[in-house]
């Protein structure tokens, strides 16, 4: 085990715990990932692991590498695109950003576009539902390889805890879970900080997350909120270049050469409202969300046959400046017996964003020791891009 392992590991504490144990004998989870609505895992018609919140915290983890590394045909790669703090999933060794569906309490984390791994923190989940292969239109859209539901505990079910973690390379976490108050009025409130330099110069990340979460007795049902925010700051890393089809010795181990100015940051806030009731024997549940991200990104990229003079011009970089906004609505009715079940619903997801760049070039040694400030470059073009994405469906088992 590395010397950051060992610290992470000796330095975590747990502050405060009134944790109530799962023993054998209790009744069954009920996983909903695969059909919507509450089914043991042993009777799904689908491959599903059910990853237990309580096991997550007995072992330490606190990221989406650590909670599904006992998942068979599953691996997460860190960073990726989406920066230092996010994840590559690999289904039976399939990795592509868009291929899966990370789903957070019923709503899709990123909605039409790009599963947000940087921004995710599973902190005090209540437990993991993992679907592998390929699935419905239940979550707005298909998923190829699989789906990866990460469930808290409802508004006022929350058990009361802290976490101080901390280790080399400047990483540590600060965070806790506790429920405000239960009952007929639930409330809970979940907030963590983190801090992480990579082994690669000048790269890392900053975050801070924070979700508050209610519910209520209202009518026939239960109305329930949900109001997520993520402060995320990243400096990016460089991606070693490839020449005759193997990593370059030209490029040295760990060197960044994107401007001294690179980013990846970003600013989510998501608001989700639901309403959970029985008509007439059956369960009826609606679901509603809207998510805002705002994102600045300044990056540079090796050209092909880069010079290594550090004086003539060998590489190109960017600053951008991307707004995205995805709203996520479903309703479904269904209803249990003892022999048939079924559950009938619809959903809408739907994605907006719109994109800035300025584009220059500029002079850069492989070591990366004379990395210009973007904004000393001259723009060479500007660009502009709107994507909109629209995905329905009705989904009946």
């Amino acid at each position: 085990m590395r010397l950051m392992d060992l610290l992470r590991c000796g330095a975590l504490a747990t502050l405060t715990s009134f944790a109530t144990p799962v023993l054998a004998g209790d009744s069954p989870t009920l996983v909903v990932t695969a059909t919507r609505i509450g089914e043991p895992a042993a009777s799904l018609p689908q491959s599903e692991a059910l990853i237990d919140g309580q096991s997550l915290r007995d072992r330490g983890v606190f990221d989406l590498r650590g909670a599904l590394a006992t998942a068979g045909g599953v691996e997460v790669l860190p960073g990726g695109d989406g920066g230092p703090a996010a994840s590559v999933l690999a289904f039976h060794g399939l990795a592509e950003m868009d291929a899966y569906l990370l789903v957070v309490d019923g709503v899709p984390a990123g909605g039409a576009f790009n599963p947000a791994t940087a921004s995710f923190d599973p902190i005090d989940l209540d437990r993991i539902e993992l679907l592998r292969g390929a699935a419905p239109v239940s979550f707005g859209a298909t998923s190829f390889v699989g789906v990866v539901h990460a469930i808290h505990a409802a508004a006022g079910e929350q058990n009361s805890r802290g976490w101080i973690e901390a280790g080399t390379r400047r990483s540590g976490r600060v965070a806790f879970a506790t429920s405000l108050s239960s009952g007929t009025f639930g409330q809970s409130l979940l907030a963590s900080a983190e801090t992480r330099d990579d082994a690669q110069d000048r790269a890392g990340f900053r975050r801070v997350h924070l979700l508050y979460r209610a519910a209520g007795d209202i009518g026939a049902g239960r109305l329930h909120a949900d109001l997520d925010g993520t402060l995320l700051d990243q400096t990016p890393n460089s991606p070693h270049p490839l020449e005759d089809g193997a990593l370059t010795p030209r490029f040295p181990i760990d060197a960044n050469i994107n401007p001294a100015d690179a980013r990846q940051d970003q600013r989510r806030l998501q608001a989700n409202i639901g309403y959970d009731s029985k008509v007439g024997g059956l369960g009826w549940s609606t679901l509603a969300s809207i998510a805002r991200t705002g994102s600045r990104n300044t990056r540079g990229f090796l050209r092909d046959e880069f010079a290594e003079d550090g004086v003539t011009v060998n590489a190109d970089g960017f600053r951008q400046r991307v707004v995205t906004t995805d709203i996520y609505v479903d309703s479904h009715v269904g209803a249990k017996s003892r022999g048939f079940d079924w559950v009938v619903g619809a959903d809408w997801l739907i994605g907006r964003g719109h994109q800035r760049s300025a584009n220059f070039e500029y002079p850069v040694l492989p070591n990366g020791s004379n990395v210009p400030l973007s904004t000393d470059r001259n723009t060479d073009e500007s660009t502009y891009v709107a994507d909109r994405r629209s995905f329905s469906g009705l989904y009946a088992q």
